[in-house]
C-alpha cells in the first residue's frame, strides 16, 4: 500500500474514532443534563407544594434496596400526598450529586430540606438522600 493510501486510511480511522468518542460524550452530556433538569424539577415541585407532581418522580424501592438490576422497574411509589398538605417546604438545596462509578445510569443526590407544618411555627430540617436511575 502506498504511503499516501496509508495516510488516508489513518486519517479516516482517526476521524471515525473521534466521531464515536464525540457521540459518546454527547450522549453522556445529554444524560447529565436531563438528570440535572429532573433533579431540579423534583426540588421545585417540593418547594412549591406540588406533592402529587413530585410523587410522580418516585418509584418503589426494589426488593434488594436502591441498587437493582438495570431494566427493572418496581413501579410507582405509594405516597399519601394528602398527609403532606399541611407541610410547607421553606428551603430545598442540593448538597451533592454523584454518579455511580460502576453504572453511569445511577446517581445519588443529597438534599437539605427545611420545612414546617402549618400547625407549628417550628422550622425543621432533614437531609434527603435520593437514589436516581435511568432505564
Amino acid at each position: 500500500m502506498s504511503r499516501r493510501l496509508m495516510g488516508l486510511a489513518a486519517v479516516m480511522l482517526l476521524t471515525q474514532s473521534m466521531w464515536i468518542t464525540g457521540c459518546a460524550r454527547m450522549e453522556a452530556h445529554s444524560r447529565d443534563q436531563a438528570f440535572r433538569e429532573d433533579v431540579d424539577e423534583y426540588g421545585r415541585m417540593l418547594r412549591w407544594g406540588f406533592y402529587d407532581a413530585a410523587a410522580a418522580f418516585l418509584r418503589r424501592p426494589p426488593a434488594d434496596g436502591p441498587e437493582h438490576p438495570a431494566g427493572t422497574d418496581p413501579g410507582p411509589a405509594e405516597v399519601d400526598t394528602a398527609a403532606l398538605k399541611p407541610v410547607r417546604v421553606t428551603n430545598y438545596e442540593i448538597v451533592s450529586q454523584r454518579f455511580s462509578p460502576s453504572d453511569p445510569n445511577r446517581a445519588t443526590v443529597r438534599a437539605h430540606v427545611e420545612y414546617y407544618r402549618e400547625d407549628s411555627p417550628t422550622v425543621r430540617e432533614i437531609t434527603d438522600e435520593q437514589h436516581w436511575w435511568y432505564d
